[in-house]
């Protein structure tokens, strides 16, 4: 009969985190495979952690994996699965719950307030799975690209002023939107901008959360959006997020541009399909409360 056992990511090797990893996505939606380089930033970059993440191994040999995460937003503490996998040879043994449930366990000695995830929509079995540890479905997500050129006239910036800074001072924002998908967050985008619309009374008026992509050579090659947000009763609303988008996509280079996890509804993402961007990938969001 072969053994189960789950570890926390900080009992294990790098070695057998990679291999649970790497294993856990094979045959995946999309190429979720890394380097450990890539493996280690990406815990950095995401605040995944090695002590609240964890591991299962079979017989001794890492058969699946659950990165997790925990911020405290507003005063509650938010819990984030960054990746649920498990190995082709292990799947529909039960190890997805075991790990799922042993998350939960964590989430609870940390004391989480509320547990968070993303799935691919199209996966249904992981989403079944997850809705059985007690998740629902609470947003729609897409993933947008475009490659060229983009068009966007010098009229749409004109209607307000545009004043860029750092990621995180948009959480001074008073319609900042904390709670968003978190790689959305402000502190998943160390390396990004923000870009906050003011009218002409001096009124804080819409943000974004935007990264520029630079090649070796520093050439500017890619954008990518993570937030578009509008205050809540303005009336300009479309012209806001019209201006918004040229700032952070307008660029007479050939780029690759891509608009990252916003909500499916959002006005941003019905503007950017019909000005040529491609639906890549629709996720879901889901939460879980926790007592």
């Amino acid at each position: 009969m072969r053994e189960t056992i789950i570890k926390r990511l900080s009992e294990c090797t790098l070695v057998e985190a990679l291999e649970a990893w790497n294993k856990g996505f094979e045959g995946y939606f999309i190429d979720a495979t890394m380097t450990l380089d890539a493996f280690l930033a990406r815990m950095v970059n995401e605040g995944l952690s090695p002590a609240l993440s964890v591991v299962a191994f079979v017989d001794g040999k890492p058969a699946g994996i659950v990165l997790n995460g925990v911020r405290t937003i507003r005063g509650d503490k938010i819990a984030w699965n960054g990746g649920t996998g498990v190995a082709q040879a292990y799947r529909g043994q039960g190890i997805g719950k075991k790990l799922m449930q042993a998350s939960l366990d964590i989430y609870r000695e940390e004391k989480v307030n509320i547990a968070t995830l993303e799935a691919i929509r199209a996966n249904a079995p992981a989403i079944e799975l997850y809705k059985r540890m007690g998740y629902s479905i609470v947003d729609r997500l897409a993933v947008l690209q475009h490659k060229g050129m983009y068009e966007s006239s010098a009229e749409q910036k004109a209607y307000y002023v545009a004043v860029t800074g750092r990621t995180q001072e948009a959480a001074r924002l008073p319609f900042y939107e904390a709670m968003t998908a978190w790689q959305t967050q402000w502190p998943s985008i160390r390396d990004g901008e923000l870009l906050v619309l003011t009218d002409t009374d001096g009124q804080e008026a819409a943000y974004c959360l935007y990264r520029h992509g630079f090649d070796s050579s520093g050439a500017h090659v890619s954008a990518t959006l993570f937030q578009c947000v509008v205050k809540p009763g303005r009336p300009d609303r479309d012209k806001l997020v019209r201006c918004a988008l040229a700032h952070t996509f307008g660029s007479p280079r050939e780029l690759t541009r891509r608009a990252f996890n916003l909500p499916l509804d959002h006005d941003a993402v019905r503007l950017l399909l019909s000005a040529g961007f491609e639906l890549t990938s629709e996720q879901v969001m889901m939460t879980r409360m926790l007592e």
